[in-house]
């Protein structure tokens, strides 16, 4: 076997004018080529990188679209929520105020023990109302009038004052409670000074309510405080708006002077 030998200086030969074929200029190209694809590719890692970073900053201070897009859906849906609580409160709303108009209705008909239980309804959907408590004590106390005597009658007695009581604390000034009651413990209850009481709240407020200072004369007689009562039957003579008003506090005051006196 014949070994072949390759000359080096062989290696470099003229193909053709002002053309070599070089191992050093091929080296060199190949590693300026491979430099330049290591500074390329180690930019191109700089690059995405940067620009990962900055999209996770914008995506934290600006929110990507997609985050966008959630926000936007996310409003709508707490919109629209918002919304169906509202109709349902409208709805609850009616349901209470419904129960309140047909307990008046029943009230303006005389039946008293229907508009009670619907009153009674009401009161759960406006437990702050001093109005329903209020008719209820008129209810109450009209059904008491139907029985004359018996557990009955004490009980929708109770349940009246209750209801007037209720009414006062929840609005301190209301003149209607505050007049129901003192009737109430004028005629039914046969509390006088219970009576009084709330007879001189009402007339604190409004002077001019006569009804009130013939609750709060009559109390004063149960009382045995007769020249008070003298006082306020001379004040209604004089001042009350009805003239059958004035008429009976003058008969009611001559009784008193002349020693009888006539409910």
């Amino acid at each position: 076997m014949k070994t072949m030998t390759v000359r080096t200086e062989n290696f470099f030969r003229r193909d053709k004018p002002g053309r070599f074929r070089s191992a050093r200029t091929v080296t060199a190209a190949v590693l300026v080529s491979v430099s330049l694809l290591l500074v390329f590719s180690s930019c191109d890692r700089r690059v995405e990188r940067d620009l990962n970073a900055m999209k996770e900053i914008e995506a934290s201070e600006f929110g990507t679209d997609q985050e966008e897009l959630d926000t936007q859906e996310l409003r709508k849906s707490i919109r629209e929520l918002q919304e169906e609580v509202e109709q349902t409160v409208e709805r609850v709303d009616k349901i209470g105020r419904y129960y309140n108009l047909i307990a008046t209705r029943f009230m303006e008909r005389g039946m008293f023990g229907p508009a009670l239980e619907a009153f009674r309804e009401a009161f759960y959907y406006f437990p702050e109302n001093p109005t329903l408590y209020y008719n209820a004590g008129i209810c109450s106390a009209r059904l008491a009038k139907g029985y004359p005597v018996g557990e009955q009658k004490e009980e929708y007695v109770n349940q009246a004052e209750k209801y007037y009581q209720r009414a006062i604390e929840i609005s301190p000034r209301y003149l209607d409670a505050l007049y129901g009651l003192s009737v109430l413990y004028a005629f039914e209850i046969g509390d006088s000074e219970a009576a009084i009481e709330y007879a001189r709240r009402v007339l604190a407020n409004d002077s001019s309510h006569d009804k009130a200072r013939f609750v709060l004369a009559r109390s004063l007689v149960e009382e045995g405080r007769i020249e008070e009562a003298v006082d306020e039957y001379e004040y209604l003579e004089k001042n009350a708006k009805e003239k059958e008003d004035r008429i009976q506090a003058a008969s009611n005051r001559n009784s008193l002077l002349g020693g009888y006196y006539e409910e």
